[in-house]
């Protein structure tokens, strides 16, 4: 009787000759041995894709990934595949997943801005994350393929970003949706790097509003990640949380630009706050703020540990 190896082997001869249902067999019997061989599912999925049993492919990637979560290969192949079958957002969370893995793969950020690109007719964020994605994969592999792809892809979407810049412009100009325009208009210009343009959009809302909730915790964005400027975003944050004060992502955003000023108890406080929010929760309605609350749980032991380091440092003196 063939060994796992034997099998494995014979499949990936097979392929190299196109004997694709051969292959498939060979990679059965593999598997059928030792259910948990990862290299039989990951070239079985390559297999099925060539026979056009596309949905058999994925399954035979998520076998793998189950086997091995952190497998780029399986992770890649898998993201591709959901592509192939206009299963936009599954693609784009696979390679989103891989990127977290592999930083600097190139591939995934054209595949990815391929499916942000699929996306961005319901949501337009992903229209920009699609040019961002474009811009990193060409930065990471100037191989001819991508080169080629990024200049048409940039040249249409650059059209686009001016046509919506254009729009929201004359809405703005014609006080039609104006706060939902100039909110727009400004995540835009962020986008774009044009970070001043940002500011006096999102601050021409306050104007209007002095109660638009998302003008200042906007606008609080640019001051903290682009200019630096930790204090105006504390109060830009102070004053979203006057308005809406249980929102979990004004509150983390609060804690990461206290911290980076330097005060570490107002960031706990304002972890802490995530925290108690979500205990309080129900278990349903849990689900939708976890990923704050996991972080909060995070960056609340790593600002004790800072401040233990600190204890112990001035016990030394």
């Amino acid at each position: 009787m063939k060994s796992v190896d034997q099998y494995f082997t014979d499949g990936n001869k097979k392929i190299f000759h196109l004997d694709y249902c051969g292959a498939l067999l060979d990679y059965n019997n593999a598997i059928g041995i030792d259910p948990s061989f990862n290299p039989a599912y990951i070239n079985r999925g390559y297999v099925k894709s060539k026979l056009n049993d596309f949905n058999g492919e994925i399954d035979d990637y998520t076998s793998a990934l189950k086997i091995d979560p952190f497998n780029e290969l399986a992770r890649s192949n898998r993201g591709i595949a959901r592509l192939r079958l206009n299963d936009y957002s599954g693609a784009k969370d696979d390679l989103s997943s891989l990127i977290e893995l592999n930083p600097k793969n190139a591939h995934a950020y054209y595949y990815r801005a391929i499916a942000r690109d699929k996306l961005s007719d319901e949501n337009f964020q992903e229209f920009i994350g699609s040019v961002s994605d474009i811009i990193k994969a060409y930065e990471f592999d100037h191989s001819l393929q991508i080169t080629k792809y990024s200049k048409k892809f940039l040249s249409d979407r650059m059209l686009r970003y001016i046509h919506v810049i254009q729009k929201y412009t004359r809405e703005i100009d014609a006080w039609v949706n104006i706060e939902d325009s100039l909110v727009s208009r400004g995540e835009l210009k962020e986008h774009a790097t044009d970070y001043v343009g940002a500011i006096a959009d999102f601050t021409k809302v306050i104007e209007i509003n002095a109660n638009n909730e998302q003008a200042y915790f906007k606008r609080a964005n640019v001051y903290f990640m682009f200019h630096k400027d930790y204090a105006k975003a504390i109060e830009d944050y102070d004053k979203a949380l006057e308005i809406r004060p249980l929102d979990e992502e004004f509150l983390d955003m609060r804690a990461c630009a206290k911290f980076e000023l330097g005060d570490l108890q107002g960031s706990l406080a304002d972890l802490n706050q995530i925290i108690e929010q979500y205990d309080a929760l129900d278990p349903e309605s849990k689900e939708s703020v976890e990923d704050y609350y996991l972080d909060a749980i995070h960056d609340k032991l790593y600002i004790k540990s800072i401040l233990n380091d600190l204890n112990g440092a001035l016990e030394e003196l």
